[in-house]
């Protein structure tokens, strides 16, 4: 089955809200799709999947299905080669369950039990609503434009088998597995009971390491087709990640001092993704293989929700979470002083710091190698000023209305507050009853369901009112007014610059993930936009899977790691990233003779300035007739602008 991909139009957003309003009411009604029966013969007009060769005869021999498990319903033997342990307990009665049930739909509907989404969604009055609505009765659509995959096919990618880490993280995965199966995000079966399933596609599995956790099952959804021949269904405006840090660094800048401290407060949502449940006969083609055991027939994983790596998760998750978002916004704007006590407040505000006049938080315990060794690789002649700044001087503009604003980047909402006591708690209640109000309430008889909120994170104090706060990889401290990277993200950004300076070659692969990872600090460090330029035409230029560091790029590198050392050395001056209105006004220019300039002081008069340069500088100045010489025009009008500035 392949869903139309039709697409209305997008709802025009309320420019009066703060946040823009995600444009979903014409899409929402009408994003859950039709659905058309396809014929045999594939499209000409769609991708087609890629050619295999047939199945060999070990491989058809040893995939060989019993004799009448082929078709959507297995009746099949029930004696299956398992481990006597807690995961093959729990595959062998999944595999009994299945073998009785009338359907592969009403099997998954009976494992994993009622949606994550609420009833109250009835209820809610919002332009997604009705999308997830749709979505908590139905799933998530899993659509494709491929055809269905063919036996050989499937056996063939199935027997090509998981990627290496995730090997490496057997045992990892098989606990993680039963654990998942026990939460009812997946359910893990004999692959020779549901390989004649229609809807089936493979997926490798891979894991990922993580600092300070354990490690993180990924589903390699690109490695194959599924990724690449995914329809959209989630509507691309409830992607507003991408300026989620930002717009909270411009509140923080602009609060006005006169409505008391700025407090920050971070709530995750547990389980992320999983609390999206996809649709029950379109979840097998996001089929994950993990690693193979010995004593044991071959397992293949089916998620009940949305994964980690299928294209279409973010996206229909920030449905939700943005929803979520406007829904708490909205009713502390109507009710800004009071709200219900949620059952979670007590464990929130545990933490909360809500003095009058805070004063500012010490600083955590650094390492201050970091900057030493990006200094080693910073140009020749190098010197930084690694004194700490005084607390920046208050905005240029500054909001007229205490904050009091909801954000989110996927799972993780992020609340910035100002006022009394009231308020504050008024803030944060909103955010969690909008929660409940899309995510459903777990119930007593549902041991396996955990609260949407993280408790752990919760009792940690992330949900707590504070003046000093990670987020989003950044510690943000509204009273000094500053970004600074936590101390092990610049331990890892020194390591970064050591192994790329001094090479020759680097791999295509490596180069991208230093790309972005330069992308994610250049945030806060003033100047470096530019630096990109170069840095970015180097995967033009690769050449096949490699990228030549050429003295040019090394160059560059070196000047990136100079700037890398201030951001080490020092946190950096919210009042330098976030745009304001200019304090300064004039302009200058700058030739060999001299340079000058025209300003006005903050009372409106009007000064003209002109200064000649030394005969030294003029000499060294690069022409035509001196193209050996050491100093640029650039050079000479850097000198003019930084002469205006102290005249000022």
């Amino acid at each position: 089955p392949v869903a139309s991909s039709g697409t209305p139009a997008a709802a025009a957003p309320d420019a009066g809200q703060t946040r823009p309003l995600r444009a979903l009411a014409a899409r929402a009604a009408s994003r859950a799709p039709s659905v058309t029966r396809r014929s045999r013969s594939p499209n000409p007009a769609l991708p087609s999947p890629r050619s295999a060769a047939p199945a060999s005869k070990r491989t058809r021999k040893s995939l060989s299905p019993p004799p009448g498990s082929r078709g959507t319903r297995n009746k099949g033997p029930t004696t299956f080669q398992l481990r006597n342990d807690r995961l093959g307990t729990l595959v062998r009665e999944l595999a009994e369950s299945y073998a009785s049930s009338p359907s592969w739909e009403a099997f998954v509907n009976k494992f994993r039990g009622r949606s994550y989404l609420a009833p109250d969604l009835d209820d809610v009055q919002h332009p997604a609503a009705e999308l997830l609505k749709h979505w908590r009765d139905d799933g998530v659509p899993v659509l494709t434009n491929e055809p269905p995959w063919s036996q050989d096919l499937k056996d063939e990618r199935f027997e090509r088998g998981c990627h290496k880490s995730a090997n490496d993280h057997a045992d990892f995965l098989r606990e993680e597995l039963a654990n998942f199966v026990t939460n009812k995000f997946w359910m893990v079966l004999p692959y020779r009971l549901v390989r004649g399933l229609t809807e089936l596609q493979i997926t490798p599995a891979a894991v990922k390491e993580e600092r300070d956790r354990p490690p993180r099952l990924l589903c390699d959804h690109s490695f194959y087709t599924t990724n690449s021949t995914t329809l959209p269904h989630a509507p691309p405006e409830s992607m507003q990640l991408a300026g989620a840090l930002h717009r909270v660094v411009r509140l923080v800048r602009r609060g006005n001092a006169r409505y008391g401290p700025i407090r920050l407060a971070k709530h995750d949502v547990k389980d992320g993704f999983y609390r999206m449940f996809l649709n029950a006969r379109q979840c097998p083609r996001l089929a994950l293989v993990p690693p193979r055991y010995e004593g044991e027939e071959p397992l293949i994983a089916i998620p009940m929700s949305c994964t980690m790596g299928w294209t279409q998760s973010p996206p229909s998750f920030c449905v939700m979470s943005e929803t979520v978002t406007d829904l708490a916004n909205r009713n502390f704007r109507q009710s800004p002083r009071s709200a219900p006590t949620h059952r979670l407040s007590a464990d929130a505000m545990a933490a909360d710091d809500l003095r009058p006049d805070p004063t500012p938080v010490p600083y955590d315990e650094d390492d201050e190698t970091a900057a030493s060794r990006l200094h080693v690789l910073a140009p020749k002649g190098y010197r930084q000023q690694a004194d700490e700044p005084a607390i920046d001087r208050p905005t240029n503009e500054p909001l007229q209305r205490p904050l009091g604003d909801t954000d989110v980047f996927v799972d993780d909402f992020i609340q910035v507050g100002q006022g009394g006591v009231s308020r504050m708690h008024a803030l944060r209640d909103h955010l969690l009853h909008a929660v409940d109000n899309v995510l459903s309430v777990p119930r007593s008889d549902e041991p396996h369901r955990n609260e949407a909120i993280s408790l752990k994170k919760l009792r940690k104090g992330d949900g707590s009112w504070g003046t000093r706060k990670l987020v989003l990889g950044w510690i943000i401290d509204s009273v000094r007014q500053t970004l600074e990277l936590p101390p092990h993200r610049k331990v890892a950004l020194a390591d970064l610059f050591e192994s790329l300076i001094g090479s020759q070659r680097v791999s295509y692969k490596k180069w991208q993930q230093a790309l972005g990872r330069l992308r994610f600090v250049s945030y806060a460090i003033p100047g470096s936009a530019g630096l990109f330029c170069l840095l970015q035409d180097a995967l033009n230029k690769a050449n096949g899977n490699r990228i030549r560091i050429t003295t040019h790029l090394d160059a560059h590198l070196r000047e990136f790691a100079a700037l890398a050392a201030s951001l080490c050395e020092r946190p950096t001056q919210l009042g330098e990233i976030v745009r304001e209105s200019p304090v300064l006004l004039g302009c200058t220019d700058a030739a060999r003779h001299g340079m000058g300039g025209v300003y006005f002081d903050a009372h409106g008069r009007c000064y003209a300035w002109r200064a000649p340069f030394a005969d030294d500088v003029q000499r060294a100045l690069i022409a035509f007739g001196n193209p050996h010489g050491s100093i640029t025009n650039s050079d000479l009008e850097q000198a003019g602008v930084l002469a205006q500035l102290f005249l000022q």
